[in-house]
């Protein structure tokens, strides 16, 4: 969307979730044990912000759920679904 149509609207931007979540889920490109999903960063801001409604409306999505909510970022980068299915699985443990 073009910022002028956000005109009146309430903007809640990535750097405001990295205030609220700081100390409690997961990011999903936060680095696993194992790996991180992001990589280029161009896409992160993104992902983030879509993901944080996403997944507490959808706190257990399969792969094909995963990739149909991200699908309206560009993104290049590997293991975002895996992520993405991490992430949703400490969110429901409550890590």
């Amino acid at each position: 969307m073009l910022a002028v149509q956000a005109d009146g609207c309430s903007v809640r931007t990535v750097e405001a979730l990295g205030r609220a979540r700081r100390a409690t889920a997961p990011a999903p490109g936060r680095p696993s044990g194992r790996r991180t999903a992001l990589h280029g960063g161009f896409c992160t801001p993104g992902f983030l912000v879509s993901l944080e409604s996403y997944l507490r409306e959808n706190p257990d999505p399969d792969e094909h759920e995963i990739r149909e909510a991200l699908a309206g970022n560009i993104c290049r980068c590997t293991g975002i679904v895996e992520a993405v299915s991490l992430a949703a699985q400490r969110l429901g443990e409550g890590s």
